[in-house]
C-alpha cells in the first residue's frame, strides 16, 4: 500500500470529541481518556499528538515528558520521555502514519534535549515490535512487565485488559 502523508500536530480542546468518535476504541483508549490527555498537554506533563488526513483524525500517540510511572523500571528512566497509546484507525494501519507519529514524537523529544525516548510493548504484539524495531528500539534490559487494567467500555461495562510487556528505547541523535 502507499504511504499516505497526513499533517501531525497536538490535541486541540475543541477536537476532543471528533478523535474520540473518529478513531478505534480500545483498553488503551477508553472513553475519556482523550480528554485526560488534553489536560495532561495542558498542564506540560504531555503533549498528545494527533494525524490528520483531510480533516479526519486517522491516528494518535501521547508523549509523556516525565516518562513512565507504570513500570516497575520508572526510577531508572528519570530522563527519557514514553511513548505510549499509538493508536491508528484500522483502514489507515501499514501506510506509514505510526511511523509519521513516531517520529514527530522523536524530534520533539530530541527538540527538548532528551538523548532517548522509551516504550512498551506487548510481548504478542510482533506488528508493533516490528515496527519499533524498524525505528531503532531495542530492549533496555529490564524484566518483562505485567500491566492490568480496569476500565468501562463505550457502553458503560466493567472491562479487564491485561497485557505482558517490554521496554524499549531508542537513542536520540543530532545528524
Amino acid at each position: 500500500m502507499p504511504l499516505i502523508p497526513v499533517v501531525i500536530r497536538s490535541l486541540l480542546e475543541g477536537e476532543i470529541d471528533l478523535v474520540a468518535r473518529c478513531l478505534p476504541f480500545d483498553a488503551m483508549t477508553p472513553p475519556g481518556r482523550h480528554r485526560e490527555y488534553f489536560q495532561m498537554q495542558q498542564r506540560g506533563e504531555a503533549v498528545c499528538l494527533i494525524a490528520w488526513l483531510a480533516g479526519r483524525p486517522v491516528g494518535h500517540a501521547l508523549v509523556r515528558w516525565a516518562g513512565t510511572w507504570t513500570y516497575p523500571m520508572a526510577s531508572e528512566l528519570k530522563a527519557c520521555p514514553h511513548l505510549s497509546a499509538l493508536v491508528v484507525a484500522p483502514e489507515y494501519r501499514s501506510r506509514g502514519i505510526g511511523s509519521q507519529l513516531m517520529e514527530t514524537a522523536e524530534e520533539m523529544a530530541l527538540q527538548r534535549g532528551y538523548q532517548q525516548i522509551g516504550l512498551s510493548v506487548g510481548t504478542d504484539n510482533d506488528r508493533a515490535q516490528a515496527l519499533y524495531v524498524r525505528r531503532g528500539y531495542r530492549d533496555a534490559g529490564f524484566d518483562a512487565s505485567r500491566k492490568r487494567r480496569r476500565y468501562l467500555d463505550e457502553a458503560g461495562r466493567e472491562r479487564f485488559f491485561e497485557e505482558v510487556s517490554v521496554y524499549l528505547i531508542k537513542p536520540l541523535y543530532v545528524e
